[in-house]
């Protein structure tokens, strides 16, 4: 008793110190003396109570030290108490076992089994988990009772309980794959210990202490399980946890359907009892149209499945059924149910694919809608019935108003799909500016459809907005490199760095004899990605667009359908406002034909200022072109004869050799 009065006695003078008291070696012996003096007076041994008036005589100086005198007194006594009562516990657990404090056990098996098997498991666990009995060499060992006493003062430093502890060892047992010696003894599970451990391995955890026989942990880790799914945490295994909720009847519809998310194919398995398939079904009611999507498609292929699938009708969206397909003849009312709302999915999609411009998928969507006409259905409850005309109702108001729209659309696709590209282009145009606003979205709409097809000739001259220049600096060429010391060179090492292309400005003459050379030039730029920065057109007038590259398709079809192609040609103001935009000289590309209309200084007047300024002008001219003109501005730019309009981009692609 006088030993753990005089350790007391040091361990609240040593926190004393740590709160900031000045608590001296030789103060501590003092009151050590004073208190046996004291107990010696007043004829009894010492104890506690004459130990705290002392200490709190000795070590406070004033009010304040006194108060932290007292809180730590109190702390420290009530974790002595904590102490205390854990060790009558694991001295209780010692007795179930037979054993002592530093005993040595030479057989677990004997020791584990016999009578109480069950309690001298709990008790070798809850020891086990509390570091009190520990792995040697020769076996099993207790500790002894002073190194047991600072294990546990230890554990309730770090965790507050010994149930805390015992909950946290047990988690990082599972959370190391340990799950053969955590499944064979009762261990404690604390569901907020296991929070960051994964679901996979709780589950695993439970499945083999279900193989032992342990039950009762296998519930408590079943229903940790269980919370999990249902509040929508995703197993990367799902069929052990299935297996595990199965065989201990802890399996709900929500839990299920978390399941079903990561693993469509547990449906299949779902439906060889009627049980299991009211579960599914209920389990289908609660996924997401992409999930629901996908298992409707898996078990269409069953008899049983087409059951349970038949009874979600009217309760799902029909966009989920687009994957269910009966490949046979309906031999029931459930297959032909399901078959007709398959074929009604696939119709709307087919319907609003045309909307977006799909023209094929229209006829598509017609055949679908033409076979439901031939399965016979009337066998089907009067429920089922209703869900089926309800889906077939809102596909025929969506054909009616698509049909509508494509009308237009159709007549017009026959006549431009016989055209060249850029006729087209330019006969959509006339549509555009001439119909009314019903006319103008469908010739805009098959506008972007001619335009991606003229768009897949260009961009394979399309290039990057940075190209690749050999320097000796920057990062090192591998292949230059190892091909220069292959063929013994003197300097070998060849570096590559990259350089940014200087932005270009594109001006198009939209006179009529230009409309479709500016027609391949716009394509040619809005395929160059990062390439043209300022877009110029003009005729009499000039309309700039800075930012060019940023424009969208859309964006440049209804820039070309604004574009008259008739009047006047002013090419020296277009130049000149060109110019004006940039603070630095760079790149200029002129389409156009050299035939200056308006009264103005020549372009070739123009083009040579602008190349004394620092501009690269480079003109790409039709076959035919003011040819007086063209000799007096190649003088100050390059000059280019194309042919062929298509053949622009090719032009456009070389720019970096102006």
């Amino acid at each position: 008793m006088k030993e753990d009065l005089v350790s007391l006695c040091i361990r609240i003078a040593y926190r004393l110190r740590r709160e900031g008291l000045q608590v001296g070696t030789s103060e501590i012996v003092d009151a050590l003396r004073i208190a046996e003096n004291l107990a010696l007076l007043e004829g009894k041994e010492l104890d506690k109570e004459i130990l705290h008036d002392v200490i709190r005589a000795v070590f406070a100086h004033n009010d304040r030290e006194e108060t932290v005198v007292e809180r730590v007194w109190r702390e420290i006594n009530q974790s002595q108490n904590s102490i205390a009562r854990v060790i009558a516990a694991v001295e209780d657990d010692l007795r179930r076992l037979g054993l002592g404090w530093g005993s040595r056990i030479y057989s677990k098996k004997k020791l584990l089994n016999g009578p109480h098997a069950e309690e001298r498991r709990e008790a070798y666990s809850r020891l086990r988990l509390l570091g009190l009995i520990v792995r040697t060499p020769r076996g099993d060992v207790v500790l002894d009772r002073d190194a047991a006493i600072r294990r546990i003062r230890s554990l309730l430093r770090q965790y507050g309980s010994a149930w805390d502890a015992l909950a946290a060892s047990a988690a990082r047992m599972i959370s190391r794959g340990k799950l053969e010696w955590f499944a064979l003894y009762a261990a404690p599970v604390d569901e907020e210990k296991l929070d960051g451990i994964e679901i996979d391995r709780i589950a695993l955890a439970a499945l083999q202490a279900l193989q032992e026989g342990n039950r009762g942990l296998a519930r408590k880790l079943a229903s940790i399980v269980a919370k999990r799914l249902e509040s929508g945490e995703t197993p990367r295994d799902s069929w052990s946890a299935y297996k595990l909720l199965r065989n201990l009847d802890a399996l709900t519809p929500r839990s299920l359907a978390s399941l079903l998310r990561s693993e469509p194919r547990l449906a299949l398995e779902l439906l060889r009892s009627r049980e299991s398939r009211d579960m599914l079904a209920e389990a289908l009611r609660l996924l997401d149209a992409n999930a629901l999507r996908s298992i409707l498609r898996k078990i269409s292929h069953d008899r049983r499945g087409i059951g349970v699938a038949a009874g979600l009708l009217g309760e799902v969206d029909l966009s989920v059924w687009s994957e269910v397909r009966i490949s046979r003849q309906p031999r029931s009312w459930e297959e032909a149910v399901v078959a007709i709302a398959g074929m009604l999915a696939r119709a709307e999609q087919g319907f609003l694919a045309a909307a977006r411009g799909d023209e094929a998928q229209l006829d598509y969507a017609l055949y679908e809608l033409e076979k439901v006409k031939q399965i016979d259905y009337s066998e089907a409850p009067d429920w089922a019935i209703r869900a089926i005309e309800r889906y077939r109702e809102r596909v025929e108001q969506l054909r009616s108003v698509i049909e509508g729209v494509s009308d237009a659309m159709i007549r017009l696709y026959s006549i431009v799909k016989r055209m060249q590209p850029d006729e087209a282009l330019l006969y959509l145009r006339e549509v555009y500016r001439s119909g009314d606003d019903h006319l103008k979205r469908t010739a805009l709409r098959l506008a972007e459809i001619v335009w991606r097809r003229m768009e897949a000739r260009a961009a394979k001259h399309a290039k990057r907005s940075s190209e690749t220049i050999i320097s000796q600096r920057g990062r090192v060429d591998v292949r230059r490199t190892v091909y220069n010391l292959v063929a013994l060179r003197e300097n070998p090492i060849v570096a590559r760095k990259r350089r940014k292309k200087p932005s270009i400005a594109l001006v198009l003459d939209t006179s009529g004899s230009m409309a479709k050379y500016t027609l391949w030039a716009l394509l040619a730029a809005s395929s160059f990605s990062g390439l043209v920065y300022t877009l110029t057109l003009f005729s009499s007038d000039v309309e700039i667009v800075q930012n060019a590259w940023k424009l969208s398709r859309r964006r440049i079809i209804e820039l070309l359908f604004r574009v008259s192609f008739e009047g006047y040609t002013n090419i020296s103001v277009a130049l000149r406002e060109t110019a004006r935009v940039y603070t630095t000289p760079s790149k200029m590309v002129i389409v156009t034909d050299l035939c200056q209309t308006v009264e103005d200084e020549r372009p070739s007047e123009t083009a040579a200022r602008l190349a004394r300024e620092g501009w690269h002008l480079l003109f790409i001219l039709p076959p035919r072109h003011c040819s007086n003109e063209r000799r007096a501005v190649s003088e100050y730019a390059t000059v280019r004869v194309v042919a062929r309009p298509e053949d622009i981009p090719r032009f456009l692609s070389r720019l970096s050799g102006i």
